[in-house]
């Protein structure tokens, strides 16, 4: 008889290997989704205004202002005429001037709608989407850890697949209560007193919750600890598992055994 080889990706009697594989697609599927669409949102939640939109605002001010001086060199070269006694093109010269005062007012309207296009912030939709997706990439990041670690320390469990499905959702949902709570001044004091989000720093925004992703249970033990200062609670029934139990994560209790994948015991 042959020796059995003790040898397998997963823990041996337990994760079924097409459920295994099934985990491994719909996770890399979810990752590139939200990859393309963080891809899709970045533009618009860093800059604000659409570029094109942006561009083809800017091109027509250069064919008004093209236009304009097309209508300047007509009333010089008229009033010049008038100046030299052709008082004939005098109904030419008063249709130039109503002509370059209607140019210049949509001219400088233009250039008003401009400079408030770049000055003003991203959408506060798009600031929150990108919140979102940052929040899914750091799940996704600590998915993909975490199932790594416990598939090279052979003690993957099947029973603990559903935690990686859930890890991108709670980090996705977990990113916007945060940063709404940083909007609102709970968390940290509002410095800039303005409701808009042209003076946010959005690029520290977008790390942080990337990070709110990827250590979400700390992010809600945040939560917890925010919500027990407004509203004390005196008997706290914990979720926590008490039968010496694991996430895969390794998030504060001990693996079955009551050790974690690196053999160390735990409380």
């Amino acid at each position: 008889m042959s020796e059995k080889k003790n040898f397998s990706l997963l823990r041996e009697g337990e994760p079924n290997v097409w459920v295994f594989r099934l985990l491994i697609c719909v996770l890399l599927a979810g990752l590139c989704g939200t990859l393309y669409a963080t891809y899709l949102t970045w533009p618009k939640a860093i800059r604000g205004e659409d570029p094109d939109t942006i561009e083809e605002l800017a091109a027509e001010i250069r064919g008004q202002e093209a236009a304009l001086k097309v209508v300047n060199d007509k009333f010089d070269l008229l009033f010049s005429q008038v100046q030299e006694g052709k008082t004939e093109v005098l109904g030419e010269l008063d249709e130039a001037k109503q002509k370059q005062s209607l140019l210049q007012s949509d001219l400088e309207l233009a250039r008003g709608n401009l400079e408030a296009m770049q000055q003003r912030g991203p959408k506060e939709l798009d600031v929150l989407l990108m919140v979102f997706l940052l929040g899914a990439l750091g799940g996704f990041l600590r998915a993909g850890a975490s199932l790594v670690k416990y598939v090279g320390n052979g003690k993957l469990s099947q029973r603990w697949f559903l935690y990686y499905y859930v890890l991108p959702i709670a980090g996705a949902l977990t990113a916007p209560i945060i940063y709404l709570l940083f909007r609102s001044g709970m968390l940290a004091s509002n410095q800039s007193g303005s409701s808009g989000t042209e003076h946010l720093n959005l690029i520290s925004i977008y790390g942080f919750a990337a990070l709110t992703g990827l250590y979400s249970k700390n992010a809600t033990d945040k939560l917890e600890e925010v919500f027990n200062t407004f509203l004390v609670v005196k008997d706290k029934d914990g979720d926590h598992l008490g039968n010496g139990e694991s996430t895969p994560g390794g998030e504060g209790v001990a693996d079955e055994g009551g050790k974690n994948p690196e053999g160390k015991g735990k409380s």
